[in-house]
Parts: structure tokens; C-alpha cells; sequence
């Protein structure tokens, strides 16, 4: 049902700026370019988009603490290695690679949840020198209240349900 409520997101086109459920049949590119104006500061975003193709993130993408973005992704997701800031939801069927046009020397923090269905996120940045040894490449920092976003639960027609387990440390 979610998908034929989905509005199409034109080719070389804006990531959405608003609520709701998107569609991009072909791959995307999202750049300085293609990011809505005043996105960083937007409050309580919180869009659904379907990525039918792989999806390059050749820009930051910082939100608002209060917003966040649902990408659903059936190839690959690419960082490119001079991105240093990626805040969302990915969830992939194919590929996920935090520098995925050569390697990176800078820290990549995401803010958000990755997963994907076939393979390990490819974590391919390395600080070069001393600071590789003590300080994390890649950072994702797990974030609760991206999954109790009001308008993402709105699109999503369900309320979250979050379990938490303790586990024993061995």
C-alpha cells in the first residue's frame, strides 16, 4: 500500500524537503545541488523514499535532530569519500560503501541505522598514521528517535515497536 501512495521523484531532481512517500525509478545522485534549501534546519522531517537503482551520496546530509530520512534502496548506496556527515535510515538490498570512489583519509559519522540484505556494510576509509589506531574510520551512531519520527510513523501506518534485550557479556 505504502508504494501506491508514493509520489515519482523526478530524474536529477530534489531529495524531498517534506513528509511523505517518495519513488525514484531510476538511480540517484544526491549533491550540494539536489539538497532542498534550508534541508539541515528542517524540523520533524521525516519522508519515506524508494530508490529503485543505487543511490550516491556525494554531498553531507546533516538534519535537524528532530527529522530523519527513510531510504529503501534495491542496489547499492555509495558515499563518496569526501563526505563527512550522512544523517538517515538505510535499509539495502544491495551493496552499502562508506567511500565508494576510492579511499578516504576523513571520518565518516552516520547518524542513523544501516543495513543491508545481502553483504556487511563495506567500511573501506582508514585514517592513515597513528589516529587509525585509536579513532574510528566510520562512525554509526544509533539514534532511537529516528525511528519515533511522528511523520515517518504517519507514512509508515503503524507504530514503531522497539525491543530491547540485554545480553550477556561473555
Amino acid at each position: 500500500k505504502i508504494g501506491s501512495e508514493a509520489q515519482t521523484i523526478p530524474t536529477n531532481s530534489a531529495i524531498p524537503g517534506s513528509a511523505g512517500v517518495y519513488i525514484s525509478n531510476t538511480s540517484m545522485t544526491i549533491s550540494n545541488s539536489s539538497l532542498p534549501s534550508g534541508y539541515s534546519n528542517a524540523t520533524n522531517l521525516g519522508p519515506i523514499v524508494f530508490v529503485n537503482g543505487d543511490l550516491y551520496i556525494d554531498a553531507n546530509m546533516q538534519l535537524d535532530k528532530s527529522s530523519t530520512i527513510l531510504w529503501i534502496v534495491s542496489g547499492d548506496v555509495g558515499i563518496k569519500n569526501n563526505v563527512n556527515r550522512v544523517d538517515g535510515m538505510f535499509f539495502v538490498d544491495g551493496e552499502f560503501m562508506s567511500s565508494y570512489n576510492s579511499s578516504s583519509n576523513d571520518q565518516l559519522v552516520i547518524t542513523g541505522i544501516v543495513a543491508t540484505s545481502t553483504t556487511s556494510p563495506n567500511l573501506s576509509r582508514s585514517l592513515n598514521g597513528t589516529s587509525n589506531i585509536t579513532t574510528p574510520a566510520e562512525i554509526i551512531n544509533y539514534n532511537p528517535r529516528t525511528l519515533l519520527n511522528n511523520n515517518l510513523i504517519s507514512n509508515l501506518k503503524a507504530a514503531p515497536t522497539i525491543t530491547w534485550k540485554e545480553i550477556i557479556a561473555r
